[in-house]
């Protein structure tokens, strides 16, 4: 089975959890310092940078794709000119809402997005400039040819209180679907990342396989009007949850995609009720949460095997006061930026 390699995180000041990642924390302007005190925190081992030559595209073929999150910029100041984009295929730049009611997709903090001026930008240009992230990200694109930045749309703050409900409208789809493509074009983006979490069985299922498809057609027709010969490209961040990807009309989304991002992390913490692995690829007989079995049904179910991506965290989860694996714990100590959670550079 041919599967590739997926980063969810950019940069030791944003290895993070989906918590951070997929949800915007509440405090993400405010907090200034990470948990965890200076003087406890590691730097990434050394050797740390020979292993990553074995995920060099160039040497694999294979893809490694990031999350790199707007609200980075605030306490973590982890900005786009920090990303090290030798070993990286794509960066999915996250998060973009959505209008529940129109479909339209909006940026999520135009200021950083668009706006924000770097050391170098000028205050003096004429006409309609972009700044901000995407500027710095389209510069990126400059020294490194053969990378591809995607608009990630929804993730976990902007997939609840309805915020994808518009998916069983046509019209509010083709809302969606002309917004996102005017915000790939104004910023230079490659494609379109979706993380709708989660969609139920019935309409929801079936709304997505006509939003996938439509968006796919739209995005064809954009790129022959331009005079594109390399399609724009289409992701989705799916879960590995049973209970959630048992929902999905996967042989019917597959043609519409150019990966599948599965997100096979996050299987325990602070809400489990007993210390767990968080990104376990194969799982206990009583389990229904784990990567293998995961990868396993999408194949089954018509997912081409070239197409999956598998997440895999750059975070620690932490359990105090526990016995051991699968036993109760009491605790979950205070993370590095957010309790429980800690950087790869501090394990």
């Amino acid at each position: 089975m041919h599967t590739l390699s997926l980063l969810v995180a950019l940069g030791a000041a944003l290895s993070a959890s989906a918590s951070q990642i997929h949800h915007r924390p509440d405090n993400y302007i405010t907090k200034a310092v990470p948990n965890t005190p200076l003087s406890n925190r590691t730097t990434t081992p050394p050797a740390l940078h020979e292993r990553m030559a074995i995920y060099d595209k160039r040497a694999t073929g294979k893809v490694n794709i990031g999350y790199f999150v707007n609200w980075g910029i605030y306490a973590r100041a982890f900005y786009p000119q920090n990303i090290d984009t030798s070993t990286l295929t794509h960066i999915l730049y996250s998060f973009a809402d959505i209008d529940p009611s129109t479909g339209t997709v909006k940026l999520s903090d135009p200021d950083a997005d668009q706006a924000k001026h770097y050391d170098g930008d000028s205050w003096n240009d004429s006409g309609n400039n972009v700044y901000g992230n995407f500027k710095q990200l389209y510069l990126l694109k400059q020294k490194n040819r053969s990378l591809k930045v995607l608009l990630s749309i929804g993730g976990w703050t902007y997939s609840q209180q309805g915020h994808f409900n518009f998916i069983t409208s046509a019209s509010a789809r083709a809302n969606f679907i002309s917004s996102a493509i005017t915000l790939l074009e104004d910023n230079g983006l490659d494609g379109i990342d979706i993380d709708y979490e989660y969609p139920t069985a019935g309409a929801q299922a079936q709304g997505y396989v006509a939003l996938l498809s439509e968006l796919r057609t739209a995005l064809n027709s954009h790129a022959a009007k331009k005079g594109e010969t390399n399609p724009y490209q289409i992701t989705a961040a799916v879960p590995a949850g049973k209970s959630n990807y048992a929902n999905l009309l996967i042989s019917q989304m597959d043609p519409s995609l150019t990966f599948w991002n599965l997100m096979a992390y996050d299987y325990a913490g602070s809400w489990s009720t007993t210390s767990d692995d968080q990104a376990n690829l194969y799982g206990p007989t009583n389990s229904d949460t784990d990567t293998d079995t995961a990868v396993k049904y999408y194949v089954a179910n018509g997912a081409t095997t070239s197409k999956i991506v598998m997440g895999m965290p750059l975070y620690g989860r932490a359990f105090e006061s526990t016995n051991g694996i699968r036993q109760p714990f009491n605790g979950i100590g205070p993370g590095t930026w957010e309790q429980g959670v800690y950087d790869y550079k501090a394990l």
